[in-house]
């Protein structure tokens, strides 16, 4: 799952990305946004 840097998951599994590579993982399977942060919106990505 992607979140925002703000975003506190549940698990401490966290590996920070790249926005592009957020990007292109976000356009390849949109279901990996997180639905509380909504990264996808803050990278500018129509959800």
């Amino acid at each position: 799952m992607i979140h925002k840097g703000t975003c506190r998951p549940l698990d401490d599994s966290v590996h920070p990305v790249a926005a592009d590579d957020a990007r292109r993982l976000l356009h390849a399977q949109t279901s990996l946004a997180c639905q509380v942060c909504r990264p996808d919106t803050a990278l500018g990505l129509d959800p």
